[in-house]
C-alpha cells in the first residue's frame, strides 16, 4: 500500500493544541505555564499537560498557574506514551495544527504566532525554530547548548519537539503519525517520527523568529552527562540510519569502528602534547554508540537500567528523572 502526503485543508479556522509531556519539574513548569498564558496570538490556542508521574506530581502546578489547561496522566513510563496521550487529547478539540515544547523552557510572547505566520508563509507542515540557552554563570559554548542559526524558510531534516509546530491532519488522518515507543526510553522519537512525515512527503521548515529559552540545570553541565548524551545520539543516528536509510547491523558496527578507533587516534595525539579534546572524546563515545546499536544494545537515557536488548523491553521498567541525567 502506498502512502500519500494528506493535503492541506482549505482555509480551515486557525486554532493551536500545546502539548507538553513533563515529569517532576515543577517550577520549569510553572514558568512554562505563565510564558504560554502570555501568548500574542491572532488566533486561539489551548494547551495540554501530560505527567509521565504515576504520583500525578505536575496536577498542583497545573491547576494553580494554568486552571484552563487539560490536565492528564500517562502512567506508562514512557516518552512516547506520554507525547502520544498528548496527541490524542489535542485532536479531540479538532485543532489546526498540534505545538509541542519542553518542560524545561520558556516561550517567547510571540512564539506561537511566528510559528503560524511561518508554516503559512512557507505552506509548511512542521516548522521549528531556535531554542536559547542560558547557563548559570558561563556562555553557551557547549556543543549541546548552542543557539542554531539557519535561514527562516530552509529546509530542515532533523526536528525535535523543544520548538516545533506540526499541522494536525497528519496525526488526524492519513498516516495517523504516533510516536514510536521503541524510543521511549532511549530519546530520539521526536527525530524519528519528523523523519517518517519527510518520507510520506512532509515539508519542515525552520523560523528564526520562533524562540524558546532554556535555563540549563547544573547537572547538565558535568562531563558525564555530555558523554552520556553522545553515548546517546551516537546510538539514535546509528539506528535512525538502519531504518531509514537500510544501514545493515555490520555498517553500524563498521561505523563505530571506524569512529571510535580514529578518535582514539586522535586522543593519543592530543594526550601527547597534555590534553584530549573534548571533541575527540565526543568522537570515541559517538562511536561506541554506533558499535552497541548495531548489536542492539541501547543506553536508556529515561529509564533506571540503561541497557537493553534490540527493541525490547528493558529488564526494568522503572522510570528515572526524565531529561535530568
Amino acid at each position: 500500500m502506498t502512502l500519500t502526503k494528506p493535503g492541506h485543508p482549505a482555509n480551515p479556522p486557525i486554532h493551536v493544541v500545546v502539548t507538553i509531556a513533563t515529569y517532576k519539574r515543577p517550577e520549569s513548569l510553572s514558568a512554562l505555564l505563565t510564558s504560554l498564558s502570555l501568548q500574542r496570538t491572532a488566533f486561539t490556542h489551548k494547551v495540554v499537560v501530560v505527567d509521565n508521574d504515576v504520583a500525578a506530581s505536575a496536577k498542583e502546578v497545573v491547576s494553580e498557574v494554568a486552571p484552563d489547561a487539560v490536565y492528564l496522566v500517562e502512567s506508562r513510563p514512557s516518552i512516547s506514551a506520554a507525547r502520544n496521550a498528548g496527541v490524542a487529547e489535542a485532536l479531540r478539540f479538532r485543532p489546526w495544527a498540534l505545538a509541542f515544547i519542553d518542560d524545561d523552557e520558556v516561550a517567547d510572547e510571540r512564539w506561537l504566532q511566528e510559528l503560524v505566520n511561518s508554516m503559512q508563509q512557507h505552506s509548511a507542515d512542521v516548522v521549528t525554530g531556535p531554542v536559547e540557552y542560558v547557563l548559570p554563570g558561563k556562555s553557551a559554548d557547549y556543543k549541546y547548548f548552542q543557539k542554531l542559526e539557519r535561514p527562516s524558510g530552509s529546509d530542515v531534516k532533523y526536528v525535535a519537539t523543544n520548538n516545533a509546530l506540526v499541522r494536525a491532519h497528519w496525526f488526524a488522518t492519513g498516516p495517523q503519525l504516533r510516536f514510536d515507543d521503541k524510543f521511549g526510553l532511549s530519546g530520539g522519537e521526536d527525530l524519528e517520527i519528523f523523519l517518517r512525515l519527510q518520507k510520506l512527503g512532509g515539508k519542515c521548515t525552520w523560523t528564526q523568529d520562533a524562540l524558546v529559552t532554556s535555563h540549563v540545570q547544573p547537572e547538565r553541565l558535568k562531563w558525564i552527562w555530555h558523554m552520556r548524551r553522545e553515548l546517546r545520539n551516537g546510538q539514535l543516528i546509528a539506528r535512525l540510519r538502519r531504518e531509514f536509510e537500510g544501514y545493515s547491523r555490520l555498517r553500524l558496527i563498521a561505523e563505530g569502528l571506524r569512529l571510535a578507533t580514529a578518535g582514539a587516534g586522535r586522543g593519543i595525539l592530543h594526550a601527547l602534547q597534555g590534553k584530549v579534546s573534548t571533541t575527540v572524546q565526543f568522537q570515541i563515545v559517538a562511536g561506541i554508540g554506533w558499535i552497541r546499536a548495531g548489536l542492539g544494545i541501547y543506553y536508556l537515557e529515561y529509564s533506571h537500567d540503561r541497557v537493553a536488548r534490540s527493541d525490547g523491553v528493558p529488564r526494568n521498567r522503572s522510570f528515572s528523572k526524565q531529561g535530568q541525567v
